[in-house]
């Protein structure tokens, strides 16, 4: 029963209002233009901590994706993203950031995705090193990030 009801209600978790990550419908333009980082005061004060782009993409994940999406468990995007590289996760999150059914075949199950470029390089490395495809090419490893408010317990 839980599972249909979910289903039924995806992408909202307020019809027509709310977002399943709790983004509001009506801030989405302003989200996408200005960034998803600094127009939310928690997601601003964590980046801040943050040492690298890898770093700020897991901090973006957990604040767009999270609610739905584990790493590696239950819709883990280890498994979604499986063997892309960065370039093709870019592509993908470019397609997410659409408001138009047309062009982002999610929007029924997803809400699109609020970034700016920059916050959409630095999500692409987190989610390409964790899918494993030519991590080398790129610098990064698979190793789990400890996500921190402290800066010196990040890894």
């Amino acid at each position: 029963a839980e599972y249909m009801r979910e289903l039924l209600r995806k992408p909202y978790v307020i019809y027509d209002y709310m977002y399943s990550n709790g983004v509001r419908k009506e801030d989405l333009p302003r989200l996408s233009k200005n960034g998803f980082v600094e127009s939310s005061v928690w997601a601003k004060a964590s980046i801040a901590c943050a040492k690298n782009e890898r770093e700020k993409g897991a901090l973006i994940f957990r604040y767009q994706c999270m609610s739905c999406h584990t790493e590696s468990g239950y819709r883990g995007i280890k498994k979604l993203i499986a063997e892309r590289d960065q370039d093709a996760v870019v592509g993908f999150l470019k397609m997410m950031k659409e408001t138009e059914r047309d062009k982002n075949p999610y929007l029924g199950i997803m809400p699109p995705l609020v970034c700016n470029d920059e916050e959409i390089q630095a999500l692409s490395k987190y989610l390409a090193s964790i899918g494993g495809k030519n991590n080398d090419k790129i610098g990064l490893r698979s190793s789990r990030l400890k996500l921190s408010m402290k800066p010196d317990e990040a890894q």
